[in-house]
């Protein structure tokens, strides 16, 4: 039987949060923004993604408060890559047979 971990674990970089944030943004609906951003800390959080929580918390607040100073694009930019650097390890892990 497989633990909750490796099999949310991959399946964490599917989630369709991820595009919903890059198109509110895109778009500058901070509203659909907000609620893309506020599931993708809990789906991190639960999971104890904490780099990855770290970069959400990040964007989150601003969001919440409709933060017209802050940097949306950079901070988007770092959960992007947070993500890509958990998706390779996930990717590694599953070719080791590390998770299955």
């Amino acid at each position: 039987m497989k633990c909750c971990f490796a099999v949310c674990f991959p399946k964490v970089f599917q989630d369709k949060n991820f595009q919903k944030l890059e198109d509110a943004l895109t778009m500058g609906d901070l509203d659909a923004a907000f609620d893309a951003a506020h599931t993708l800390k809990g789906v991190s959080g639960s999971l104890g993604l904490t780099s990855l929580y770290d970069r959400v918390c990040e964007i989150v607040e601003p969001l919440r408060r409709k933060d017209p100073e802050a940097d949306y694009r950079a901070l988007h930019q770092a959960i992007q890559q947070e993500s890509l650097r958990l998706e390779t390890l996930s990717r590694q892990m599953e070719a080791e047979g590390t998770i299955k």
